[in-house]
């Protein structure tokens, strides 16, 4: 079934045989966006890929639009920046082009963000992004999937596996990944949220969480879908590192625009002390 009401965004600097993959997974889902908008950073290997190329078709035979963009990269923040302006639908899914979903992920993601809209306003609607393995070495990594009934709970790590059925649709949530999430686009771009903030920044980690703890300090809160399953295939080399680093320009980065929720610490990478 084709929603008309979402894009899929995917940025990529030229692994084109994980971008294959993504791909693949999108097009076989239960749930399909109305448009697949691909932005290069780097240099494809081959624009002339032969299972792109078939993908691109796969998306035309069922009715996806499908585009490509070779653009200068400016950076992550205004590579989403670019995406959401370039955003023709309500919303937007924006997704890592190393990660593979599981069939029903946009379902379910809209089935959160039906449940959001009942709330009130939101942001965005993240998904349960399971990493493969730890090369990252988070603190609360495990391989065992959680019972939903006892262990989901508000600002939970999208990292962690919730069991597929139990516990409540959506639960609140500051830790916006990029890697698989559902973007309010329209009321987002309305009240000017955007993932660029600061006039002089670095290509580092922790900048899509600090636009999701604006988002929820302006009005618009974020949730976690744990029902909407993908999984992270990691890269071969970290561009990102030191936790601790990430944490402190988290922190940093709030107070500076007058956030001072004492209790911000405990919610972000909470096993950084």
């Amino acid at each position: 079934m084709l929603n008309k009401k979402v894009t899929l965004g995917v940025g990529t600097i030229g692994n084109t045989e994980a971008l294959c993959l993504c791909l693949n997974s999108v097009l076989s889902g239960s749930v399909l966006p109305a448009r697949i908008v691909v932005r290069s950073e780097g240099s494809f290997p081959s624009i002339n890929n032969f299972n792109l190329e078939q993908l691109s078709e796969l998306a035309r035979i069922k009715g996806v639009e499908f585009l490509i963009a070779v653009i200068k990269s400016k950076g992550a923040r205004e590579g989403c920046d670019w995406t959401m302006n370039n955003c023709h639908t309500p919303f937007l899914w924006l997704v890592d082009d190393d990660v593979v979903f599981e069939h029903r992920a946009l379902e379910e993601l809209l089935k959160g963000s039906d449940h959001a809209a009942e709330i009130g306003p939101w942001g965005f609607v993240c998904g349960n992004k399971r990493d493969v393995n730890n090369r990252r070495g988070y603190g609360d990594f495990g391989q065992e999937e959680l019972d939903a009934h006892v262990a989901i709970k508000d600002y939970c790590s999208t990292n962690l596996y919730y069991s597929e059925e139990g516990g409540q649709v959506i639960v609140k949530c500051m830790a916006l990944d990029t890697g698989h999430v559902l973007l309010n686009v329209d009321t987002l771009r309305f009240k000017g949220l955007g993932f660029a903030y600061f006039k002089e920044d670095f290509n580092c980690g922790g900048y899509d969480t600090f636009f999701g703890i604006r988002c929820t300090h302006s009005g618009f809160p974020g949730y976690f879908a744990h029902r909407s399953k993908c999984w992270h295939l990691e890269k071969q080399r970290q561009n990102f590192g030191e936790f601790s680093q990430r944490k402190a320009y988290l922190l940093r980065s709030a107070e500076a625009v007058g956030i001072t929720d004492p209790s911000l610490a405990s919610k972000i990478f909470n096993w950084v002390k």
